[in-house]
């Protein structure tokens, strides 16, 4: 019987690195004004790690806003940058 041979996998500095350059392409994209979705961003930037990325910006601080789109089953979320002139409409529960 022949023995599986584990997947190389990336060391951890190089998938860091992906984050972090992947988090900044997000942030570009939220800076410009852009709605993204996970689907559509994930197709663009050839990436799998948007909700990561969006994530890690809110922990960075960055409030970034989100609400559902769609009917059914076809639901999906879009992510926005709240501006710094919102910030206290979002804070006090507005919904879009």
């Amino acid at each position: 019987m022949k023995e599986k041979q584990k997947g190389v996998t990336a060391p951890e500095t190089q998938r860091k690195d992906n984050t972090i350059s992947l988090k900044m392409q997000v942030l570009s994209l939220l800076k410009n004004g852009e709605k993204i979705t996970v689907k559509a961003t994930s197709r663009y930037l050839n990436c799998n790690d948007v909700r990561k990325a969006i994530s890690a910006l809110r922990k960075d601080g960055y409030i970034i806003g989100d609400y559902w789109s769609g009917v059914g089953n076809r639901r999906h979320k879009i992510y926005f940058l709240v501006p710094d002139n919102q910030l206290s409409l979002f804070e006090k529960g507005c919904s879009l």
